[in-house]
Protein backbone atom coordinates (compact mmCIF):
# COMPACT_ATOMS: atom_id res chain seq x y z
CA UNK A 1 0.00 0.00 0.00
CA UNK A 2 0.92 3.77 -0.27
CA UNK A 3 0.83 6.06 2.59
CA UNK A 4 -1.13 9.67 2.56
CA UNK A 5 1.61 11.33 2.77
CA UNK A 6 3.15 9.69 0.12
CA UNK A 7 -0.23 10.21 -1.85
CA UNK A 8 -0.09 13.71 -1.15
CA UNK A 9 3.27 14.28 -2.27
CA UNK A 10 2.10 12.64 -5.71
CA UNK A 11 -0.42 15.29 -6.17
CA UNK A 12 2.30 17.86 -5.18
CA UNK A 13 4.97 16.38 -7.70
CA UNK A 14 1.71 16.40 -10.07
CA UNK A 15 0.39 19.99 -9.85
CA UNK A 16 3.78 21.47 -10.18
CA UNK A 17 4.28 19.87 -13.47
CA UNK A 18 0.57 20.89 -14.87
CA UNK A 19 0.98 23.80 -17.18
CA UNK A 20 4.70 24.44 -16.29
CA UNK A 21 6.16 21.47 -18.19
CA UNK A 22 5.55 19.08 -21.11
CA UNK A 23 2.48 16.90 -20.79
CA UNK A 24 4.63 13.30 -20.74
CA UNK A 25 6.82 14.83 -17.39
CA UNK A 26 2.98 14.69 -16.15
CA UNK A 27 2.38 11.40 -16.99
CA UNK A 28 5.76 10.11 -16.24
CA UNK A 29 4.77 10.53 -12.19
CA UNK A 30 2.30 7.74 -11.82
CA UNK A 31 2.93 4.51 -12.98
CA UNK A 32 -0.71 3.44 -12.81
CA UNK A 33 -4.06 5.24 -11.88
CA UNK A 34 -4.96 4.55 -8.43
CA UNK A 35 -8.75 6.06 -6.95
CA UNK A 36 -6.82 7.54 -4.27
CA UNK A 37 -4.90 9.05 -6.37
CA UNK A 38 -7.14 10.68 -8.87
CA UNK A 39 -9.29 11.59 -5.95
CA UNK A 40 -6.67 13.86 -4.21
CA UNK A 41 -5.74 15.54 -7.74
CA UNK A 42 -9.01 16.01 -8.42
CA UNK A 43 -9.47 17.75 -5.13
CA UNK A 44 -6.61 19.76 -6.00
CA UNK A 45 -7.86 20.62 -9.39
CA UNK A 46 -11.39 21.90 -7.93
CA UNK A 47 -9.52 24.52 -6.11
CA UNK A 48 -7.44 26.19 -8.60
CA UNK A 49 -9.23 29.69 -10.94
CA UNK A 50 -11.61 28.11 -13.17
CA UNK A 51 -9.47 29.68 -15.85
CA UNK A 52 -6.05 28.10 -14.90
CA UNK A 53 -8.03 24.30 -14.57
CA UNK A 54 -10.01 23.67 -17.59
CA UNK A 55 -7.73 23.89 -20.51
CA UNK A 56 -4.90 22.21 -19.10
CA UNK A 57 -6.67 19.40 -18.00
CA UNK A 58 -8.71 19.58 -21.78
CA UNK A 59 -5.34 19.49 -23.80
CA UNK A 60 -4.19 16.43 -21.88
CA UNK A 61 -6.91 14.87 -23.75
CA UNK A 62 -6.16 16.49 -27.18
CA UNK A 63 -2.25 16.05 -27.29
CA UNK A 64 -0.71 15.13 -30.27
CA UNK A 65 3.03 14.76 -29.46
CA UNK A 66 3.91 10.98 -29.20
CA UNK A 67 5.81 10.29 -26.56
CA UNK A 68 2.37 11.18 -24.95
CA UNK A 69 0.75 8.40 -26.48
CA UNK A 70 3.16 5.91 -26.06
CA UNK A 71 3.29 6.77 -22.28
CA UNK A 72 0.13 6.94 -22.43
CA UNK A 73 -0.34 3.20 -24.32
CA UNK A 74 2.74 1.80 -22.24
CA UNK A 75 0.68 3.09 -18.79
CA UNK A 76 -2.51 4.06 -17.49
CA UNK A 77 -2.69 8.21 -16.49
CA UNK A 78 -4.04 9.74 -13.38
CA UNK A 79 -4.14 12.82 -15.10
CA UNK A 80 -6.30 11.57 -17.88
CA UNK A 81 -8.33 10.12 -15.61
CA UNK A 82 -9.23 13.58 -14.09
CA UNK A 83 -9.49 15.15 -17.27
CA UNK A 84 -12.23 12.69 -18.63
CA UNK A 85 -13.93 12.95 -15.90
CA UNK A 86 -13.78 16.73 -15.64
CA UNK A 87 -15.20 16.32 -19.62
CA UNK A 88 -17.93 14.23 -18.14
CA UNK A 89 -18.84 16.77 -15.84
CA UNK A 90 -19.23 19.47 -18.22
CA UNK A 91 -20.89 17.34 -20.68
CA UNK A 92 -23.50 16.70 -17.58
CA UNK A 93 -24.38 19.81 -16.77
CA UNK A 94 -24.66 20.63 -20.25
CA UNK A 95 -27.20 17.28 -20.44
CA UNK A 96 -25.27 15.83 -22.72
CA UNK A 97 -25.73 12.45 -21.45
CA UNK A 98 -24.13 10.53 -24.26
CA UNK A 99 -20.86 12.40 -23.89
CA UNK A 100 -20.89 12.21 -20.13
CA UNK A 101 -21.42 8.44 -20.26
CA UNK A 102 -18.37 8.22 -22.76
CA UNK A 103 -16.15 10.29 -20.80
CA UNK A 104 -17.22 8.60 -17.54
CA UNK A 105 -16.69 5.20 -18.71
CA UNK A 106 -13.21 6.11 -20.49
CA UNK A 107 -11.74 6.94 -16.86
CA UNK A 108 -13.25 4.20 -15.13
CA UNK A 109 -11.84 2.08 -18.20
CA UNK A 110 -8.29 3.40 -17.04
CA UNK A 111 -8.84 3.89 -13.32
CA UNK A 112 -12.20 0.91 -12.31
CA UNK A 113 -13.49 3.06 -9.03
CA UNK A 114 -12.57 5.89 -8.97
CA UNK A 115 -15.56 7.55 -7.73
CA UNK A 116 -15.62 10.92 -9.32
CA UNK A 117 -16.37 9.66 -12.64
CA UNK A 118 -18.37 6.50 -11.38
CA UNK A 119 -21.25 8.89 -9.47
CA UNK A 120 -21.23 10.69 -12.65
CA UNK A 121 -21.73 7.28 -14.25
CA UNK A 122 -24.48 5.88 -12.03
CA UNK A 123 -26.30 9.67 -12.17
CA UNK A 124 -26.51 9.53 -16.27
CA UNK A 125 -27.40 5.64 -15.99
CA UNK A 126 -29.98 6.56 -13.25
CA UNK A 127 -31.67 9.24 -15.49
CA UNK A 128 -32.19 6.93 -18.04
CA UNK A 129 -34.52 4.82 -15.58
CA UNK A 130 -32.26 1.91 -15.33
CA UNK A 131 -31.80 2.17 -11.30
CA UNK A 132 -30.81 -1.55 -10.63
CA UNK A 133 -27.76 -0.91 -13.19
CA UNK A 134 -26.98 2.11 -11.12
CA UNK A 135 -27.20 0.73 -7.48
CA UNK A 136 -24.61 -1.96 -8.75
CA UNK A 137 -22.22 0.19 -10.36
CA UNK A 138 -22.32 2.35 -7.05
CA UNK A 139 -21.34 -0.94 -4.89
CA UNK A 140 -18.08 -1.45 -7.21
CA UNK A 141 -17.25 2.37 -6.59
CA UNK A 142 -14.42 3.83 -4.79
CA UNK A 143 -16.41 6.71 -2.55
CA UNK A 144 -16.37 7.66 1.04
CA UNK A 145 -18.89 6.37 3.27
CA UNK A 146 -21.06 9.07 3.39
CA UNK A 147 -21.23 9.41 0.22
CA UNK A 148 -22.01 5.90 -0.90
CA UNK A 149 -25.22 6.22 1.22
CA UNK A 150 -26.48 9.66 0.33
CA UNK A 151 -25.76 8.82 -3.71
CA UNK A 152 -27.70 5.52 -2.88
CA UNK A 153 -30.57 6.82 -1.09
CA UNK A 154 -31.19 9.25 -4.22
CA UNK A 155 -31.08 5.89 -6.35
CA UNK A 156 -33.59 3.95 -4.21
CA UNK A 157 -36.08 7.58 -4.18
CA UNK A 158 -35.73 7.23 -7.64
CA UNK A 159 -37.26 3.96 -7.48
CA UNK A 160 -39.88 5.20 -5.61
CA UNK A 161 -38.49 2.89 -2.72
CA UNK A 162 -38.81 5.74 0.23
CA UNK A 163 -38.45 2.97 2.73
CA UNK A 164 -35.48 2.06 1.72
CA UNK A 165 -33.72 5.22 0.75
CA UNK A 166 -34.45 6.51 4.52
CA UNK A 167 -32.51 3.62 5.36
CA UNK A 168 -29.50 4.87 3.60
CA UNK A 169 -30.16 8.44 4.43
CA UNK A 170 -30.23 6.79 8.24
CA UNK A 171 -26.65 5.04 7.38
CA UNK A 172 -25.05 8.32 6.25
CA UNK A 173 -26.27 10.59 9.12
CA UNK A 174 -25.06 7.27 11.43
CA UNK A 175 -21.54 7.34 10.12
CA UNK A 176 -21.61 11.46 9.93
CA UNK A 177 -23.84 12.60 12.73
CA UNK A 178 -23.31 16.18 11.52
CA UNK A 179 -24.32 15.34 8.15
CA UNK A 180 -27.68 17.85 7.77
CA UNK A 181 -27.95 17.31 3.85
CA UNK A 182 -28.54 13.36 4.75
CA UNK A 183 -31.01 15.05 7.50
CA UNK A 184 -32.75 17.23 5.41
CA UNK A 185 -33.01 14.70 3.01
CA UNK A 186 -35.02 12.41 5.10
CA UNK A 187 -37.21 15.31 6.23
CA UNK A 188 -38.38 16.25 2.78
CA UNK A 189 -39.02 12.65 1.91
CA UNK A 190 -41.10 12.37 5.43
CA UNK A 191 -42.99 15.68 3.93
CA UNK A 192 -44.02 13.65 0.75
CA UNK A 193 -46.48 11.55 3.48
CA UNK A 194 -48.33 14.24 3.51
CA UNK A 195 -49.93 15.22 7.07
CA UNK A 196 -48.47 12.33 8.94
CA UNK A 197 -44.89 12.99 7.88
CA UNK A 198 -45.17 16.26 9.24
CA UNK A 199 -44.18 15.40 13.04
CA UNK A 200 -41.05 13.08 11.60
CA UNK A 201 -40.27 15.61 8.74
CA UNK A 202 -39.86 18.42 11.98
CA UNK A 203 -37.68 15.99 14.53
CA UNK A 204 -35.05 15.06 11.41
CA UNK A 205 -35.23 19.33 10.68
CA UNK A 206 -35.22 20.32 14.16
CA UNK A 207 -31.42 18.10 14.17
CA UNK A 208 -30.40 19.45 11.42
CA UNK A 209 -30.29 22.99 12.80
CA UNK A 210 -28.87 21.38 16.36
CA UNK A 211 -26.07 19.92 14.37
CA UNK A 212 -25.15 23.60 12.13
CA UNK A 213 -27.16 26.42 13.24
CA UNK A 214 -25.12 27.55 9.92
CA UNK A 215 -27.62 25.49 7.57
CA UNK A 216 -29.36 28.10 5.46
CA UNK A 217 -31.43 25.07 4.18
CA UNK A 218 -32.43 23.71 7.56
CA UNK A 219 -34.28 26.86 8.65
CA UNK A 220 -36.01 27.19 5.33
CA UNK A 221 -36.73 24.38 5.13
CA UNK A 222 -38.57 24.64 9.28
CA UNK A 223 -40.20 27.72 7.95
CA UNK A 224 -42.01 26.00 4.97
CA UNK A 225 -43.34 23.39 6.90
CA UNK A 226 -44.37 26.07 9.91
CA UNK A 227 -46.22 28.51 6.98
CA UNK A 228 -47.73 25.52 4.75
CA UNK A 229 -48.54 22.55 7.01
CA UNK A 230 -48.50 24.13 10.96
CA UNK A 231 -50.23 27.46 9.83
CA UNK A 232 -47.38 29.39 11.86
CA UNK A 233 -46.59 32.27 9.46
CA UNK A 234 -44.96 34.01 12.21
CA UNK A 235 -42.57 31.76 13.37
CA UNK A 236 -41.70 30.70 9.69
CA UNK A 237 -41.03 34.54 9.02
CA UNK A 238 -38.68 34.37 11.64
CA UNK A 239 -36.90 31.21 9.84
CA UNK A 240 -37.10 32.72 6.63
CA UNK A 241 -35.54 35.65 7.59
CA UNK A 242 -32.42 33.54 9.48
CA UNK A 243 -32.14 31.40 6.22
CA UNK A 244 -31.61 34.79 4.03
CA UNK A 245 -29.13 36.00 6.71
CA UNK A 246 -26.87 32.78 6.21
CA UNK A 247 -27.76 33.05 2.82
CA UNK A 248 -28.05 37.04 1.28
CA UNK A 249 -29.89 37.18 -1.98
CA UNK A 250 -31.39 33.53 -2.47
CA UNK A 251 -34.55 34.17 -4.75
CA UNK A 252 -36.38 31.33 -2.77
CA UNK A 253 -36.17 32.83 0.31
CA UNK A 254 -36.71 36.18 -0.89
CA UNK A 255 -39.77 35.37 -2.25
CA UNK A 256 -40.99 33.30 0.81
CA UNK A 257 -41.16 36.44 2.53
CA UNK A 258 -42.55 38.46 0.26
CA UNK A 259 -45.52 35.69 0.01
CA UNK A 260 -45.66 35.88 3.88
CA UNK A 261 -45.75 39.91 3.44
CA UNK A 262 -42.26 40.97 4.76
CA UNK A 263 -39.65 42.88 2.06
CA UNK A 264 -36.58 40.84 2.72
CA UNK A 265 -33.33 43.05 4.01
Amino acid sequence: GISRPELRGEVVHVLAAVGRRHPADVMRLMERPRPEVARLVAAAVARWPEEQRRPPLLRLLEHRDAEVRRIARGGLVTMVVVARTEQARLAFEAKRLDRADEHARAALALCPGYGEAGRILVDVISRRGRHGEALSLLATLDLPTVDRHMLRARLLYRQNDHAAALKALEQAYGAQPGHTAALIAAARIHLEKGEDGVVFAMSFIERAIVVSRFDAEAWALRGFVREVHLGRRDLARDDFLRALSLDPGNRRYEAALLRLGDEPR
